[in-house]
């Protein structure tokens, strides 16, 4: 048996390889003595007879807490959700709005320097500058 078996020695009933090992194997065995320490543990140390009544006494005390205190107004969680929903509305159609006026914007400024491209070439209009006609 090596060292690292440690499922075999934290076995109930040991078997003769494992006690074996435990004979000459000094971290094992102190391993195997934790381990069966720390299992005895909770049916050595039984709780205190005042553990019970506290938590049930914390337990009323918080219910109590909780009934005493006081009630949200009915329909306030509908009112924040519709101003919500409103301001969300409201801020997209804003949004939208002003992308509109931007592109409008755009467009005009877009034609103002068309306008000027083909006057400085000595165009009379757009139409003449396309059909490549006179100056």
């Amino acid at each position: 048996m090596k060292c690292p078996d440690v499922d075999r020695i934290a076995a109930d009933e040991l078997d003769e390889p494992v006690r074996a090992h435990l004979s000459e194997c000094a971290p094992c065995r102190e391993r195997r003595d934790k381990l069966a320490r720390l299992l005895a543990f909770p049916a050595m140390a039984p709780p205190p007879p005042d553990v019970l009544p506290r938590l049930l006494a914390r337990i009323d005390e918080k219910i109590a807490r909780e009934v005493a205190r006081p009630a949200r107004p009915a329909g306030s969680r509908r009112l924040v959700a519709a101003v919500f929903a409103f301001a969300l509305i409201g801020g997209s159609l804003v949004f939208m709005l002003s992308e509109g006026e931007t592109r409008a914007k755009e467009r005009n400024l877009e034609s103002l320097v068309v306008e000027s491209e083909w006057r400085a070439l000595g165009f009379a209009s757009e139409s003449d500058l396309r059909a490549g006609g006179v100056k």
